[in-house]
């Protein structure tokens, strides 16, 4: 599983796209994009972004995840599915004010992700099976 999403990380990392999707209590999805993610040696994913409230929150009440990483010009990749088990903060942003509210993200943070299946994703048909997982 580690080299499917070393190789997975690799293409993204050459121009793919990742996308993280969370829900909360609700059960309302909400997915954001990320830009940078590295697969540890441990076999988590780690990925390092400005998250927006939505996902903070969602990732409070919920910390179920799911990582589609895919070439946009194929249209294929991966889709991660995992677990958030840490939430560290990074970088604060110059001018960062603690009580207020703002429109945008003040603080850049790397969510520690636990990977508990890597399905196969395309555009086109495809079985949601964990790959390497046979029909029996």
């Amino acid at each position: 599983m580690e080299k499917l999403i070393h190789q997975a990380l690799n293409a993204m990392n050459s121009g793919g796209g990742l996308l993280v999707s969370t829900a909360g209590r609700s059960g309302i999805p909400h997915i954001t994009s990320a830009g940078e993610a590295h697969l540890s040696p441990d076999g988590r994913i780690t990925i390092k972004e400005w998250f927006c409230p939505r996902t903070l929150e969602n990732l409070s009440e919920n910390k179920n995840v799911s990582i589609l990483i895919y070439d946009p010009v194929t249209r294929e990749g991966n889709q991660i599915i995992g677990r958030v088990e840490a939430i560290n903060d990074t970088a604060v942003m110059n001018g960062f004010m603690p009580d207020h509210e703002p429109a945008l993200p003040q603080m850049e943070r790397e969510l520690i992700v636990r990977v508990d299946a890597v399905l196969d994703y395309s555009h086109g048909p495809h079985t949601d099976k964990p790959v390497g997982q046979t029909n029996s």
